[in-house]
């Protein structure tokens, strides 16, 4: 049984079980003042059906109790004395416009970026005849050399640039200058061979890292005979790391529409530190089991204190962009038909009403229907209110049914 189906009670049955274990008398006076309002009739507590014009007993040999002009006055709203309403403790809260706060919370692993990493091939079969790099784990400068090939292929394209250059032929010379460009030599060696045409022709050709990086896998040795489809060795730059994060869909939305958020991550292995992070990506897959998204965050590595597999986390408040209409969660009745809220409408009168809900923070739900700007909802004895306003509901249109077919007839 859910706790909607437990709270089906007429509230009047359960106002009434609540005041007999409080020890109060249960006299029209503790629903309504019966001077100020007309008595439609007379209901039992445990059976609604039951109606009769004037006080009695139900068949159970309880007291009827009375429903009054102005609980029949609207559909569904039901209303209860101020006594009644001190002895349940009904709270309520005003709805109003206000920014959605998000606690956003996880955790991941650093990996190396992707676009940090690169292999290096050599565009011409020959021999490794150099080799600078003498480790894996070696950190590598910008510009510094790697090795240096001897390949037949790429000693003929050099000297066909420098005849082409001694000739003075422009369309040559750039024929000649796209060959080396396809095979990554680097500028300086062009520049070195446009500038001394005369020169003997280096049999040996180096080439040279293009940036800061740190040898990731070296899969050579000097001498050795290699071919354009092999890979000589793969470098990495570790200056940032990429942090792969799951976080509930509910929580993506609002990321997602943040413009520029700023990102803090800690490390609990570097107390006392923080790193900026920057949103890059949003992952499309759906996590089927934990029905998560993955989002990317590019981290700064600052003096190279972090390193892959380190796990860092991410603990940031997110304030939406726009106010949004929103009631309390505890005001909100969730059940397999529908939201539903109950407004408190003044002097004992409640109303339960149905709403659209849209995104949530840990406190609030936005409304995008039902409700307006200050409108009051109960935010504790609200299923009580509510079992009894439902209740009403079904009566009344009942009621009008009844009606609708005795004019038919």
């Amino acid at each position: 049984m859910t706790i909607h189906t437990v709270y089906s009670v007429t509230g009047a049955v359960v106002l009434s079980l609540f005041l007999s274990a409080c020890g109060e008398p249960q006299n029209t006076a503790d629903v309504a003042p019966a001077d100020q309002n007309e008595i439609l009739y007379w209901v039992a507590p445990m059976d609604p059906d039951f109606r009769r014009p004037g006080p009695g007993k139900s068949p159970m040999g309880m007291d009827l109790v009375p429903v009054y002009a102005d609980q029949g006055a609207g559909k569904g709203v039901v209303q209860i004395s101020p006594s009644i309403e001190n002895n349940i403790s009904v709270r309520s809260e005003l709805v109003g416009l206000s920014p959605l706060q998000f606690q956003l919370q996880s955790s991941g692993e650093l990996q190396v970026a992707e676009d940090k990493r690169w292999h290096i091939h050599s565009r011409t079969a020959g021999w490794i005849e150099q080799l600078a790099v003498e480790y894996s784990g070696q950190t590598i400068a910008a510009g510094a050399p790697l090795y240096a090939i001897y390949s037949p292929e790429l000693v003929d394209a050099k000297e066909d640039f420098v005849r082409a250059i001694r000739a003075g032929d422009r369309s040559q010379i750039q024929a000649a200058k796209l060959r080396l460009n396809a095979m990554k030599v680097d500028p300086r060696v062009l520049a070195e061979l446009h500038n001394n045409p005369s020169s003997p022709v280096d049999q040996l050709t180096w080439y040279f890292s293009e940036q800061d990086a740190v040898v990731d896998a070296l899969n050579i040795n000097q001498g050795m005979y290699v071919k354009p489809e092999q890979t000589l060795m793969s470098l990495v730059n570790y200056d940032e790391l990429w942090l792969l994060l799951e976080l509930p869909a509910s929580q993506v939305i609002p990321l997602a529409r943040a413009s520029e958020p700023s990102i803090e991550l800690i490390n609990r292995d570097i107390p006392g530190r923080f790193w900026r992070g920057e949103l890059d990506y949003f992952y499309p897959q759906l996590n089927p089991q934990l029905r998560t998204q993955t989002l990317r965050i590019v981290v700064e590595n600052q003096n190279l204190a972090l390193h892959p597999g380190m796990w860092m986390q991410l603990n940031m408040q997110l304030q939406s962009d726009v106010e949004v209409l929103r009631v309390p969660k505890e005001a909100v009745i969730r059940t397999a038909q529908g939201d539903r809220v109950v407004m408190a409408l003044g002097d004992g009168r409640f109303k339960s009403v149905a709403v659209t809900l849209g995104q949530h923070d840990q406190q609030y739900f936005e409304v995008l229907s039902g409700l307006r700007a200050g409108d009051k909802v109960v935010t504790s004895a609200q299923f009580l209110l509510d079992s009894e306003s439902m209740k009403e509901s079904d009566l009344k249109r009942l009621q009008h049914q009844h009606v609708r077919e005795q004019q038919n007839d």
